[in-house]
């Protein structure tokens, strides 16, 4: 019985991270509330309220488990239309006149001297802000920091 409480509160703690952002609010609240519950089941003897205790945490549980099935569901559906969104890019992608078009371009801005802009379109979308800097994005922000060493000299 000791190992469900205690399993109960970890179980909860881990699959509660949304709850963990809120520092002590819900995710400080529902700690305390089973530890409260776990030393009062600690203490009791007699077996019919060990029971109550018992059901009450499973209750909890069981509310913290399906908050978490909601998050990865809306996490889920979030993936998979963002994956929608890539294959039809891809499919786009990989019409030869698109391929063409592209290759042109690319080579025409290499000859110029140029960095072609090989993930245009995407706007760093799925990559690091520092990775999508690195590549040439952001330009104004770039300008701006120029403009601020200048103010300061």
């Amino acid at each position: 019985m000791k190992k469900l409480i205690m399993a109960a509160l970890v179980l909860s703690l881990a699959i509660s991270p949304a709850l963990a952002g809120q520092k002590g609010g819900k995710m400080a609240q529902g700690k305390n509330e089973y530890a409260e519950l776990t030393a009062k089941y600690k203490k009791e003897t007699d077996p019919a309220k060990k029971a109550a205790i018992e059901k009450e945490v499973r209750t909890k549980v069981s509310a913290n488990y399906d908050k978490r099935i909601a998050e990865m569901d809306k996490r889920a559906s979030e993936a998979k239309e963002k994956l929608g969104k890539m294959e039809n890019m891809l499919v786009e992608a990989k019409k030869p006149e698109v391929k063409e078009q592209r290759v042109e371009k690319f080579t025409q801005q290499i000859l110029k001297g140029e960095k072609p802009a090989f993930g245009e379109g995407r706007k760093g979308e799925g990559k690091s802000k520092r990775s999508y800097e690195r590549k040439g994005g952001h330009k104004q922000g770039d300008a701006k920091k120029a403009d601020n060493i200048k103010a300061k000299k």
